[in-house]
């Protein structure tokens, strides 16, 4: 790491030349929220002690009352006491230390405004760097003052080297940490395999599809708890969420939020979800965030738009910088963004978010939305999955958006995704040629869909398809024999998270049903 505290010459330099390190000292940044969170993780669940005993000790944290809560901590854990407030607040009295840190409501408090610790290890890792730049401004004022007052050469030198071995550590990995003594934690899903629960995803596409809605649609679905999106689980716990809105204003955001929630059947918009249209650029808010989302005890965060935020999209710092930031918050935050206009000779499913890479590169998850189709108040929505971290990709999703009145509704959809509309394609092919009595096998179909599908997405498709829409057996040698199932309503595909199904019935399939 560069930093502008630099070792001072042994050459009797005057004061007047190290104001600007003075400056500097007295401004070397403090981390006292991420130590008050490191602390009241520990109060919440005593276990965490042990991963961040291998980096901190008490004389780490700013404030001494922090100081003394952390050592009591430590001593409790050698002792095999288990940590929490009450046995912590119980040494405090018998240590006569109540005067110096409050007792249990200071303990209380910290419990209560901690977040999640799944982002403790990066706390600590700058808590731990905060704590060796102060001891670098601290040493540095002490040479400064060493020269002043015109110190033994000796002095000076042996501040000098506390000054470099300090710098050292500075400029290290102070991340590191023993893997053997870290246990890792399940994988936490906002929405299952899809939205990560700590990390940032982005949600992208054309303007004017409804990503605003569904953005606020998801954290309707979040704030209410033990809700699905076509199959897909929300948490069972209702979590507060934050809409931080640059492209709209309280009144509209208040309308379509009242909109969704009567498609619900719901009387009102939940409590614990809350909006906030800012004044300033996501790149000066982010600070303030962490604060909104400390107090609110916000776990899901929307960001609409990203564009709108005055993020350059082409900046790589400023991404780079902002995605970062958002990662530290350590809750779970879906962004949206618009990708570049189409051209008469682009492909949609190739477009990616508008300006730098580092946009989808630094997302957990992303997920395109596109237009599969619309009909009067009726628009048919397809989420793909272009991006996971942490797993597969899932099936595309498709859904409609559905404007009734007073109500925005999203519901099930019959519209085919891209791949049903390739794998009918090659279904009709087979009832065609079992209509003329010929065999059909891989080769016949390739010639048959010639112009129309390549070989490659024929054979990989033709696996997919088994059992679903066509049966297989064992012809001549290696050869396979397909042979056209009988589709019901003309459906028969059934990926997990489709509610369209097929088990042998002749009624139609039923698609006015609400998701949740």
């Amino acid at each position: 790491m560069t930093h502008s505290m630099k070792k001072p010459a042994n050459d009797g330099k005057s004061q007047a030349g190290y104001q600007y390190q003075r400056s500097d000292v007295r401004n070397i940044p403090r981390c006292e929220e991420y130590e008050k969170n490191i602390i009241g993780c520990i109060l919440k669940d005593g276990m965490l002690i042990d991963q961040v005993v291998m980096m901190l000790n008490s004389e780490d944290f700013y404030e001494i009352r922090d100081q003394i809560i952390f050592g009591i901590m430590l001593r409790l854990r050698d002792k095999g006491v288990p940590i929490d407030i009450h046995s912590v607040s119980q040494h405090l009295k018998e240590k006569s230390l109540i005067g110096d840190v409050g007792d249990s409501p200071y303990l209380v408090h910290l419990a209560e405004i901690a977040t999640s610790p799944a982002n403790l290890s990066y706390q600590v890792a700058k808590v731990k760097e905060a704590s060796i730049r102060r001891s670098l401004g601290e040493k540095l004022l002490r040479i400064i003052e060493a020269i002043e007052r015109r110190a033994d050469r000796e002095t000076k030198e042996k501040l000098g080297t506390e000054i470099e071995n300090l710098s050292m550590l500075e400029e290290s990995n102070v991340n590191v940490m023993s893997l053997a003594n870290y246990q890792a934690q399940e994988m936490a899903w906002l929405l299952e395999k899809a939205l990560p629960g700590q990390f940032p995803s982005i949600m992208y596409g054309d303007g004017g599809l409804g990503k605003s809605y569904l953005g606020l649609y998801f954290a309707i679905l979040v704030a209410l708890g033990e809700q699905k999106f076509l199959g897909l689980r929300f948490p069972e716990e209702p979590l507060s969420g934050l809409y931080v809105d640059w492209e709209l204003d309280i009144d509209e955001f208040s309308r379509r939020a009242l909109k969704i929630v009567n498609g619900l059947g719901l009387s009102k918009v939940p409590s614990n979800l809350y909006y906030y249209s800012p004044d300033k650029s996501l790149y000066k808010l982010l600070p303030e965030l962490k604060g909104i989302i400390s107090a609110r005890k916000i776990r899901f965060l929307i960001i609409d738009s990203l564009g709108a935020a005055c993020v350059d999209p082409d900046n790589v710092g400023d991404i780079v910088e902002v995605f970062s930031q958002i990662k530290g918050l350590g809750i779970a935050t879906l962004i949206l963004d618009h990708q570049s206009k189409m051209q008469s000779q682009d492909n949609y499913n190739v477009k990616t978010p508008y300006g730098s890479v580092y946009k989808y590169n630094l997302s957990r998850s992303v997920f395109q939305l596109s237009c599969a189709g619309r009909d009067g108040n009726h628009i048919s929505l397809m989420l793909r999955h272009k991006k996971s971290n942490f797993g597969r990709l899932l099936h595309d999703l498709i859904f409609d958006l559905s404007f009734e009145g007073d109500k925005v509704m999203f519901v099930q959809s019959s519209a085919l995704t891209p791949e049903e509309k390739e794998m009918m394609l090659i279904h009709e092919a087979m009832v065609e040629l079992e209509g003329k009595g010929e065999r059909i096998n891989q080769k016949i179909l390739i010639l048959q869909l010639k112009g129309i599908l390549g070989k490659d997405r024929i054979i990989s498709l033709l696996d997919k398809g088994v059992g679903i829409f066509w049966d297989k057996s064992p012809g001549e040698k290696r050869e396979i024999i397909y042979k056209p199932k009988i589709l019901i309503s003309g459906y028969i595909y059934k990926p997990d998270f489709r509610i369209l199904e097929n088990e042998g019935s002749e009624d139609e399939i039923e698609t006015s049903e609400v998701i949740a």
